[in-house]
């Protein structure tokens, strides 16, 4: 199977992604809505990287479980609550 990008935000990376994913069937569902970004960046309190938002505006719709193995939906991103950091700070090293 051919890799249809490298990154995102490269030359065509939109329709060269989309052209694969409609290739294998995949409906491309993108989020064009600007507020549930900053809804999630006021929640997580931080910046999302502007490629994340590119990827998420363009293909965060898609509800086939394939392509989205291991991505949640943006809706979905919860914080770590200080108890989950604290964990992490007692038994991983930095």
């Amino acid at each position: 199977m051919m890799v249809p990008i490298r990154q995102i935000g490269e030359d065509d990376w939109i329709e060269n992604l989309t052209s694969f994913l409609e290739d294998y069937d995949v409906e491309v569902i993108s989020l064009e809505c600007e507020k549930i970004f900053q809804k999630t960046e006021q929640y997580l309190d931080w910046i999302i990287p502007s490629q994340t938002k590119d990827y998420f505006i363009n293909f965060g719709g898609i509800e086939s479980s394939d392509f989205m193995y291991n991505l949640k939906k943006i809706d979905e991103w919860e914080v770590f609550t200080n108890s989950i950091w604290e964990f992490v700070s007692l038994h991983f090293q930095q």
